[in-house]
């Protein structure tokens, strides 16, 4: 039976050649080769924790619908891409950390007219589950182009897990 490994562990994975083509391709990224790697192992094994967490208790409706990439996480995005463009790496660290190759899927549907409420309701699922489990640094990483100022001072004054974000 498969079990997800810790997420330290998974952060322990390194490939320089990725990181070498990522500084090739993105010299004026905000974030760095380094930064993009982890955050993508991040999203990665998030992604499957969300998959077990929603395997094991199908009818909490708490759960995120999916871990979705929005805008604001393009920098990781295109290191995702880098990544996935050596194949047999790739497909190898998928293999031992997850157990299965983990497929990119293009959002076709990008500009395809979604009712706000309905992005509304799936994001606040899914901010929660991001903080729950990779904490107040990741969001402010992967959602910084839709935290207001109004914002960045409620996430510093607020309990933990009591927050908004705006713009979506």
């Amino acid at each position: 039976m498969y079990t997800l490994p810790h997420l330290n562990t998974l952060l322990e994975y390194k490939n320089p050649r990725v990181l070498k083509l990522y500084k090739q391709n993105y010299p004026h990224n905000k974030l760095s080769a380094e930064q993009a790697f982890e955050e993508v192992l991040k999203y990665l094994w998030l992604t499957i924790k969300l998959f077990f967490d929603k395997k094991n208790n199908p009818l909490n409706t708490d759960l995120p619908n999916d871990c979705v990439m929005l805008r604001s996480m393009q920098e990781v995005d295109e290191m995702w891409h880098e990544f996935i463009l050596f194949t047999e790496d790739y497909s190898t660290f998928c293999q031992t950390y997850f157990g299965n190759y983990l497929h990119h899927m293009p959002n076709i549907f990008d500009n395809a007219p979604v009712p706000k409420e309905e992005v509304e309701n799936e994001v606040a699922k899914l901010l929660p589950y991001i903080y729950d489990h990779l904490g107040e640094q990741t969001m402010r990483i992967w959602f910084a182009s839709y935290l207001t100022d109004q914002t960045q001072e409620m996430l510093k004054k607020a309990p933990k897990r009591r927050f908004a974000i705006h713009g979506f």
